[in-house]
């Protein structure tokens, strides 16, 4: 059976070119652990949280998986092998980007996480966003 989150619509976690492209399929390309280590972060946290936002009119469109037509991927010119492009990595936004990195901070570090073992947040440009992913690494970075 294949899972699909409670809290964040497919629309939201992968870009427009994958959506039009495979529909509902989408689900498939990522593992059900991220899913729902997404789904608990979302409860956890207790507020809205977004990935993509291009169906709600928004300007996010590769904040999830992306595809190797996507603009970020497109033009790469070496090897790209991103926690994006395989359907491990998600950049989050919120009004208190501080407050969830340290809610995901301390999930990982109490196991409540199944998937995710990676956090990175940068928080001092407008654009800002807490990324996470499921490579086998344990980097918590914190980039101001």
């Amino acid at each position: 059976m294949i899972y699909k989150c409670k809290h964040f619509k497919l629309q939201e976690l992968v870009s427009p070119l994958v959506f039009n492209k495979y529909g509902d399929f989408g689900w498939s390309f990522f593992d059900a652990e991220i899913l729902k280590d997404l789904d608990k972060i979302r409860e956890i946290f207790g507020s809205a949280i977004t990935i993509n936002t291009w169906l709600f009119g928004g300007n996010t469109t590769q904040c999830g998986l992306r595809s190797n037509m996507d603009k970020m991927v497109k033009y790469k010119k070496n090897v790209y092998c991103s926690a994006h492009c395989m359907g491990k990595a998600f950049d989050l936004h919120c009004v208190d980007n501080v407050r969830l990195f340290g809610v995901i901070y301390d999930m990982i570090k109490k196991g409540e996480l199944k998937a995710i073992k990676r956090l990175e947040s940068r928080s001092s440009t407008k654009d800002a966003w807490v990324h996470v992913d499921s490579f086998q690494t344990n980097d918590i970075i914190f980039l101001g």
